[in-house]
């Protein structure tokens, strides 16, 4: 059995596994744009890097041209976004896609 510690995905894998689950352009998460459908994508690839990848709020941002304060003010919203089943779904989706053990984002 192997006892190691489970594999985490880069920031890279873990922006191309929102952008094909969320069906946007990498343009479009690094982008300005305010829709609904790209924040909230947004919001999971914040939730997700700031689980999983163990980086910095600086690091996760430069990563799609945003600031840390930007990442800080997406992740403290995105717990309140658990209440909202169709972005709840789409979160499940990006870990499932991403092969990360079942709770790893909760």
């Amino acid at each position: 059995m192997d006892q190691s510690k489970p594999k985490f995905p880069r920031l890279r894998q873990v922006v191309d596994a929102v952008c094909h689950t969320n069906d946007i352009e990498l343009h479009e998460l690094m982008s300005n744009r305010r829709e609904r459908r790209i924040v909230d994508a947004r919001f999971i690839y914040y939730w997700i890097a700031t689980k999983c990848c163990d980086k910095s709020y600086s690091e996760i941002g430069r990563f799609i041209n945003k600031d840390h304060s930007t990442v800080m003010h997406g992740y403290k919203k995105t717990k309140h976004k658990f209440l909202d089943s169709q972005w709840s779904k789409r979160l499940h989706k990006t870990v499932t896609y991403l092969g990360l053990p079942e709770g790893t984002v909760k």
